[in-house]
């Protein structure tokens, strides 16, 4: 597992978090939590698996702990980063976790 964090982060702004390993053919899961830096609006933040051939994953919300999952299905083994763009208007700040 690995820990992650970002913000603020304006519209349209991205930030690539640490490479890690993914060790075998299988799912990369990523809990999370993403919110308003400055307490109010909705974020849009989509994240994306750099070095996959995975779709992004788009998620509208806001959510202040870590209980929002999502999962990469069927990603090769190999070395890749959790991409964070800010998708939307409102400037966002979040954190989370990557499981292996």
């Amino acid at each position: 597992m690995q820990n992650y964090s970002f913000g603020p982060l304006s519209s349209d702004d991205y930030t690539t978090k640490e490479w890690f390993n993914h060790y075998s053919y299988g799912d990369v899961t990523i809990k999370l939590a993403q919110y308003p830096t400055n307490g109010s609006g909705t974020v849009s933040i989509e994240y994306t698996l750099r070095a996959s051939e995975k779709d992004s994953i788009p998620i509208a919300g806001n959510y202040s702990s870590a209980t929002k999952t999502i999962t990469f299905p069927g990603v090769q083994a190999g070395t890749y980063a959790l991409q964070i763009k800010n998708i939307g208007t409102t400037t966002a700040s979040g954190y989370g976790s990557i499981n292996d």
